[in-house]
């Protein structure tokens, strides 16, 4: 399946931010990998909260808790044309979006609701429980149509197709970066927003 990575390229006036972006961007199309991070530090601060209910008993709580540390949360949206998601994570059009080809049985969809989600004492393990709570966000997320791939791996496996710079990068910057990448993976393309490429918005406010 294709999914879809928003990522700064840092600000130019900070190099040290500009370069650590540029490695991490490097570290995606030269290895085919995504990272994974911990849930805690992901946007949202309701993230991973849930309740016991129906008595869940104390042991199993506390395995859930442990378990949702040792869970890494890869995030991933279904299209490359969202101007919102640009602006929220692509540092107001100045950052990228890969375009990569996943293994579809890995990927989750997010829920959208009230949370925190109540986890009671049902016939399902530990692992599923960590899996219905960490793909469950607040319903104000619910543009983001995000996709998920819960592991304890730090790393995602993926297949770069495609690379997309935002309608504010910089010209020569994405000159530079064009030349490198095709240099040596003339297999992806490398691709600028223009303002012709992304989704309309209709008046109801869904994409």
């Amino acid at each position: 399946m294709i999914v879809y990575k928003y990522k700064s390229l840092g600000d130019s006036d900070c190099l040290l931010g500009r370069e650590k972006q540029l490695n991490y961007l490097k570290d995606i199309y030269e290895n085919n990998r995504f990272y994974a991070s911990d849930y805690n530090v992901l946007d949202d601060p309701m993230e991973g909260i849930f309740e016991s209910y129906n008595g869940l008993e104390s042991d199993v709580v506390q395995k859930i808790i442990h378990g949702k540390t040792d869970t890494h949360v890869c995030s991933l949206s279904p299209t490359y044309s969202s101007m919102l998601m640009w602006s929220f994570y692509a540092n107001y059009h100045k950052g990228y979006c890969v375009e990569a080809e996943i293994d579809d049985k890995n990927l989750l969809n997010v829920i959208y609701d009230d949370i925190p989600i109540k986890i009671e004492s049902q016939d399902v393990s530990e692992d599923e429980k960590i899996k219905m709570i960490l793909s469950r966000k607040y319903k104000d997320w619910a543009f983001e149509k995000e996709l998920r791939v819960l592991c304890k791996e730090r790393y995602v496996n993926i297949s770069v197709k495609s690379i997309y710079f935002g309608m504010r990068v910089n010209d020569n910057l994405f000159d530079q970066l064009k030349a490198e990448i095709q240099d040596k993976y003339p297999n992806i393309s490398v691709i600028k927003m223009s303002d012709d490429m992304f989704e309309h918005i209709d008046t109801s406010g869904n994409f």
